[in-house]
């Protein structure tokens, strides 16, 4: 719809209940003429010298009071969470811009086995969480999605073994140095003060989470560990021929290497992000997240735990996880708790034989 006050249409329009025109009069266009209206040059002339005008308005008031930040202001004391109103079901949906947390930095201790209530087998990834603290905050104003981000370290590190240029930091907001420093993109409602202590039970057992690491550098490879070729043969007459990937090149036409080629090169040493894991159990006293599947990083390396971009929990501990300040013991272990996809499996009577009667029925039919 053309908004011009050349035209004379705009009391007009005004009279419609037209919800453009109210912005428009204000200085705010929302939308361009087209080239067809005969008002079209001093429609574009009008807002060619209103956004040089507010330019040059900006421009003045940056020179004249600086950069302008707006730091949060944060309570003394939040009130401690309650795990009865959280919900760890999947959102199904990508993570609210608004609802956007921090994460965890986890140290990758080992691989285990762990038994549901059901008795099914499940491979575990143990992770450890060991004094994850809030740094400092970075506000963001660029930022596409309109996130800020906080700084999160991991552990304490000795102070001889720190750098100097860290000590000032570190000593600024009252923190102990870290031995791993991970930034997270946060929203703006989701901001913490730093020296924030970060528990385990910030995540809820059986919600989805998102895990980056960098991958096990294998080094050079050949094409049959790198690609999984099948090589060449090994009888009738080969020699040394086993593992090589064979023809690359072509005829005469085109004559090169086509790029894309899947060849022989290093393997292993990059960042991968690992989606939708499910966190099996949760050790608060240790520190400790057994996630189910695999992690993409070696053993005692570090990981970026964050909630699942797509499959985040219905209503998690926001911002984060409080404890209640005269807590002595954080408690047993949690262990998640999901219906299995078959219900016959479950048998609580052995007796009553179900899974008998569920795999002869074809047979006795």
């Amino acid at each position: 719809m053309l908004v011009s006050r050349v035209s004379g249409g705009l009391r007009a329009l005004e009279k419609q209940g037209c919800r453009n025109v109210a912005v428009a009069l204000d200085g705010y266009f929302p939308q361009y003429p087209h080239p067809s209206d005969p008002n079209y040059q001093t429609e574009v002339q009008r807002r060619i010298e209103t956004r040089l005008k507010a330019r040059d308005e900006n421009e003045k008031a940056r020179k004249f009071f600086g950069r302008v930040t707006t730091v949060p202001e944060f309570p003394d004391s939040f009130t401690p969470t309650d795990l009865s109103k959280c919900d760890a079901r999947p959102f199904t949906k990508m993570i609210p811009v608004k609802r956007c947390r921090v994460g965890l930095i986890g140290k990758k201790v080992g691989m285990m086995n762990l038994y549901d209530e059901h008795g099914q087998r499940h491979p575990c990834t143990v992770l450890h969480v060991d004094n994850n603290e809030v740094l400092r905050m970075k506000l963001r104003a660029n930022h596409p999605r309109g996130l800020s981000a906080l700084l999160v370290g991991w552990g304490n590190k000795k102070l001889r073994s720190t750098d100097w240029g860290r000590l000032g930091e570190y000593n600024k907001f009252k923190v102990s140095p870290k031995k791993r420093v991970v930034e997270f993109h946060v929203s703006k409602e989701a901001l913490l003060p730093p020296g924030t202590h970060l528990d385990v039970r910030h995540f809820l057992p059986g919600q989805k989470v998102d895990i980056q690491g960098q991958t096990k550098f294998k080094r050079w490879c050949g094409v049959v560990k790198r690609w999984g070729f099948a090589g060449g043969p090994a009888s009738h007459n080969s020699t040394c021929f086993h593992r090589r990937p064979g023809s690359i090149g072509h005829c005469a036409d085109p004559g090169k290497i086509m790029k894309g080629k899947k060849m022989m090169g290093p393997v292993g040493g990059k960042l991968r992000w690992q989606r939708h894991q499910y966190i099996m159990r949760i050790d608060p006293r240790n520190g400790l997240l057994f996630v189910r599947g695999q992690v993409p990083c070696v053993r005692n390396a570090y990981c970026k735990i964050v909630d699942s971009f797509l499959r985040a929990p219905l209503r998690p501990p926001f911002p984060t996880y409080f404890p209640d300040p005269e807590e002595v013991d954080p408690g047993p272990p949690c262990v998640m708790k999901k219906k299995l996809r078959f219900d016959w499996t479950a048998i609580n009577d052995p007796d009553e034989k179900a899974w008998y009667d569920h795999l002869t029925r074809d047979l006795r039919s």
